[in-house]
């Protein structure tokens, strides 16, 4: 036996196939794979593992001993002391990191106080999101308001991106709260905040589990992006248990924000012809750029890119398994460059040569990973809605501009989407209605009626635009407000409110 090492267990050796990383880890053993052979299912649930040992250098890093090997055909296979503790050493350096760290919290986040309101329910809390719209910076808000009356030792937030979780399971959530209660010595109620769960195959069963049995005892947030989080096995394990909340890149108001530009005066604006231009020059950048929170600067084409290719290719391709990958990708640069146009599976199939359904599959899953969001057409007759065409919108403007083929500015289109997101932010149904007029949007709130609103952002305003919002829907019930968003402020027809676009945008988030 190498000088310092000390026998401390042994086990049987039954069988001789070889277990996975992760089956070792559940049972506490550092092994390294010695060929390709799959582990059976009972190889698995009895955690063999192959010959020989590894130890740990003064780093904590793992290295098999050279020397030390245990004979395939021995009774017998020695495991030492210092190769079963490493998920707790790892656990406990991540809690003491966590202890010790500075929050830096960015801009305030206006969905922040709707998640607070929920602080004293039990429910779990889940915030979805597109990739790299601040979900983590949020998360960081909520504990920096919990910390007002809350201990720093009774919260512990875990990324599960950290490449010290990689091998990470589905059993090592009891290690991990197991070494939080030990080092930290909570009292009272515990905060969990896990990050980019979608890491840890089977995360939810743990989390219900827990949930279940300790109820109040324990508050749980969990972020993830949405192709996971909002997965049909997920809902159906945690329905009752939990409370979601979609976030989206920066606001209009958010943006301003992160620019250092005030804007609480809207009244003053509209008459301030200095500070009016500020905004609508911070606008145009918010059209162009879009409002991914480390894009906020502008003019970072290539991080929004590299932002698209992550949710193509990991939020959607491996999720979803697609196997023609470039059919997906050559669909999400039409959808994009559409944005705000009318489309069905039928017109894409003329467009690719692909069968409707595999086309209709893509396009549901671009959509659960929040990358298009598609757009009905308002009836009451869910026939009627399956037989139209739908309208494409994008998450964000400038991630938009980063891949589309365009050829002119599209100025127009880009503000119609700024207004659909403006609205999806109210939680209000949303649908578009045409039948000789067209009205971009119909806005279904559920307390307050119905709102029709028009987008037109040229230099003039058609006559069209408000006289549609004149035409009477069917069936539409209580239409509270018709609403022309322009560039400018002016006049138009009693009974129609024409708002410049950043205003409405403005106002809206009020609504939030």
């Amino acid at each position: 036996m190498p000088p310092g090492w000390r026998r401390s267990q042994e086990r049987s050796l039954c069988d001789r196939r070889v277990a996975n990383w992760p089956v070792a880890q559940r049972r506490g053993y550092y092994v390294r794979a010695a060929n390709a052979e799959s582990p059976t299912p009972v190889a698995q649930r009895r955690g063999y593992y192959v010959p020989g040992i590894i130890e740990f250098d003064s780093r904590n890093s793992p290295r098999r001993h050279p020397d030390y090997f245990d004979d395939l055909d021995s009774h017998k296979i020695v495991i030492m002391d210092n190769t079963i503790s490493m998920e707790r050493r790892t656990f406990q350096v991540l809690i003491q990191e966590w202890l010790q760290r500075k929050l830096e919290t960015g801009v305030r986040r206006a969905i922040l106080d709707k998640i607070l309101a929920q602080l004293e329910q039990s429910e779990v809390e889940i915030i979805s999101g597109v990739r790299r719209c601040g979900k983590t910076t949020l998360l960081f808000q909520v504990i920096e308001s919990l910390k007002r009356h809350a201990p720093s030792r009774n919260i512990l937030y875990i990324n599960f991106e950290d490449e010290r979780l990689h091998d990470f399971s589905i059993d090592d959530f009891e290690r991990l709260l197991d070494a939080f209660y030990k080092e930290c010595q909570p009292a009272g109620r515990v905060y969990f905040f896990l990050d980019e769960v979608q890491e840890v195959p089977g995360w939810e069963k743990w989390v219900r589990r827990i949930h279940d049995q300790v109820g109040n005892q324990i508050k749980f947030f969990v972020t993830g992006s949405s192709s996971f989080l909002l997965s049909s096995e997920f809902a159906t394990l945690l329905t009752g248990r939990n409370l979601t909340f979609i976030l989206q890149p920066f606001s209009f108001g958010e943006f301003l924000h992160a620019r250092g530009v005030q804007h609480d005066d809207l009244d003053k604006m509209e008459v301030d012809r200095v500070l009016r231009a500020g905004v609508q020059r911070e606008l145009d950048r918010y059209l162009n750029f879009g409002g991914f929170p480390a894009a906020t600067p502008g003019e970072r084409t290539e991080l929004l890119q590299q932002y698209f290719r992550d949710i193509l290719f990991r939020d959607v391709a491996a999720r979803y398994e697609v196997r023609d990958i470039r059919l997906l990708e050559r669909l999400a640069h039409y959808l994009m460059t559409n944005v705000g146009c009318l489309y069905s599976s039928h017109k894409l199939s003329s467009v690719f040569g692909a069968s409707k359904d595999t086309l209709a599959a893509y396009v549901t899953h671009l959509e659960m990973a929040n990358l298009v969001f598609s757009l009905p057409y308002f009836s009451y007759s869910l026939a009627a809605v399956n037989r139209r065409n739908r309208k494409v919108y994008v998450v964000d403007t400038g991630l938009r501009n980063s891949v589309a083929f365009r050829f002119s500015t599209d100025t127009g289109r880009l503000a119609e989407n700024a207004v659909y997101l403006a609205l999806t932010r109210l939680g209000a149904r949303i649908f578009y209605w045409m039948d000789g007029h067209e009205i971009d949007f119909v806005v279904d709130h559920p307390s307050r009626g119905i709102e029709l609103v028009n987008v037109s952002f040229g230099d003039s305003v058609p006559e069209r635009e408000w006289q549609s919002l004149r035409e009477e829907i069917p069936n539409a019930g209580n239409i509270v407000r018709r609403v022309l968003i322009t560039q400018e402020a002016g006049v138009v027809p009693q009974g129609i409110d024409r708002l410049p676009l950043w205003r409405y945008l403005l106002e809206a988030e009020r609504l939030v």
